[in-house]
């Protein structure tokens, strides 16, 4: 899957090729991306013009500027005027960069990237190539790794920032994903909508400068989708090339493209840097989350169909051999807040012999919850509805062979619930600052090990006193 020949890699899955050369002067330099293609030169794609006004550099015998080379992953402040790929600063404050290739391993499986979601593959299912080059400037190391799914035509990338020094040093971006095209008209796919209207498609040519969808609200949301795909103009759904790119991970991310002065376009996806900084003390290092691409010829469903492979075979729960998928029914929209003990045995006498295998009970089963004004956080049996507790619905639903499942929102918590008024410092706030409430809640503040610890001890007694084998986390 990987090739390593004439100072170039080659990435190959069963229907694609990306291309990394090893620049003379160690510059990683981004050659190709597309159809499968057999090991070559690949220097026709550089041009080697002249550009006034434009700070020089010779590559591979040809002059051309650093703001038209098609970087792997671009620096900051060294010729280049393009957004950067990252951005370190120092104890001075200096942001300044550049890269130069160290050293490059490939290996069968796929790194594991420790406290992030992320693509499960073990030796059979992916190859990767891990690239280490060093920042000249700050002395900082910067790994890039690629993961090849050739099955289903997918390659996986994250970067970590490794600190070798004896000096904190601050990251101010680390984009998972970065990459150069060649002078070509590119049009933009991105998902957008709100609440109960999610992923709306947008189709939009790219201009002079830089286009960018993301979310600076903590989490992805509704607003956007962090996923985007680069078209050639006359793409359809079944014809046409088709970049596709998406990050696995649910905070703040941005992507980016940009057409530079000399028409060649760039492109990023990972944490968004708007509101983003990581103090790297010294012998540290910071890991991006996980982006995923893939490139196909046959349109936006050649696309769709590599995504929902790689969806199905490697990503978290979706990809579990064997596994038994549940049939649930959530009762939400037949009760809304008004279930009691009495409708929901009977729901359950209902789906006695219809396939139908878990019962999830939705808001308002807990504390003394009865419309979204209060007891938010209260994850404890509502006796006013369930005067035993569960023990009548368990009882119904082992008799019918099914399971039962319970929704809960434990990053969130209302003003008036038992939680709240034992523990109202474990809400996120500010000092003389009225927090801000959506939905008549505050969110909890899961930065803080006496909030995680508390939260697990009570969901743990819920989960385990009450056999619950199914759980709906909402985060609304």
């Amino acid at each position: 899957m990987i090739a390593f020949k004439n100072n170039c890699f080659y990435l190959n899955t069963a229907n694609t090729c990306y291309c990394i050369e090893i620049g003379e002067n160690g510059a990683l330099l981004h050659r190709y991306y597309g159809k499968r293609i057999a090991a070559q030169s690949l220097d026709y794609f550089q041009n080697g013009v002249h550009r006034p006004s434009c700070f020089p550099v010779c590559i591979n015998g040809r002059v051309t500027t650093y703001s038209e080379l098609p970087y792997e992953y671009g620096a900051f402040g060294r010729g280049d005027t393009r957004f950067p790929s990252f951005k370190i600063e120092d104890d001075n404050g200096r942001v300044v960069s550049e890269l130069k290739y160290v050293s490059h391993k490939i290996a069968c499986g796929k790194p594991p990237l420790e406290g992030l979601p992320q693509l499960d593959a073990d030796a059979n299912d992916a190859q990767t190539l891990e690239i280490t080059a060093d920042d000249i400037v700050s002395g900082i190391r910067i790994k890039l790794y690629y993961s090849v799914f050739e099955e289903t035509d997918i390659i996986s990338r994250h970067t970590r920032a490794v600190n070798n020094t004896e000096k904190t040093v601050y990251i101010k971006q680390l984009d998972s994903l970065a990459m150069d095209f060649p002078p070509d008209k590119y049009e933009l796919i991105t998902l957008y909508g709100s609440w109960a209207r999610e992923r709306w498609i947008e189709r939009y040519p790219l201009h002079h400068g830089i286009s960018s969808v993301g979310s600076t609200a903590g989490i992805t949301g509704h607003g956007q989708n962090p996923f985007a795909a680069l078209v050639t103009p006359q793409t359809t759904e079944n014809s046409g090339d088709v970049y596709g790119f998406a990050l696995i991970y649910s905070g703040d991310f941005r992507f980016q493209a940009q057409i530079g002065q000399f028409e060649t376009t760039r492109v990023s996806l990972g944490i968004n840097s708007e509101n983003f900084i990581w103090e790297l003390k010294p012998h540290k290092e910071f890991c991006s989350p996980e982006a995923v691409m893939t490139y196909s010829s046959d349109g936006l469903n050649g696309m769709s169909q590599s995504f929902h492979k790689m969806c199905r075979k490697y990503l978290g729960a979706c990809s579990a051999k064997n596994i038994k998928r549940p049939i649930v029914l959530n009762l939400w929209e037949a009760m809304y807040f008004d279930s009691d003990e009495e409708k929901i045995l009977k729901m359950i006498e209902l789906c006695r012999d219809t396939g139908i295998d878990t019962v999830v009970l939705d808001d308002g089963w807990y504390g003394r919850r009865k419309d979204e004004n209060g007891s938010l956080g209260d994850w404890y049996v509502n006796r006013e509805k369930f005067p035993q507790g569960f023990k009548k619905i368990l009882s119904a639903c082992k008799k019918n062979n099914m399971g039962l499942g319970v929704w809960i929102e434990p990053e969130a918590v209302n003003r008036d619930s038992e939680l709240y008024r034992a523990h109202p410092d474990w809400c996120i706030s500010l000092p003389n600052v009225k927090p801000l409430e959506s939905r008549n809640e505050l969110v909890l503040d899961y930065g803080r090990p006496e909030v995680v610890d508390g939260m697990y001890n009570i969901l743990y007694e819920l989960l385990h006193e009450n056999d619950i084998k199914y759980v709906k986390w909402d985060m609304n």
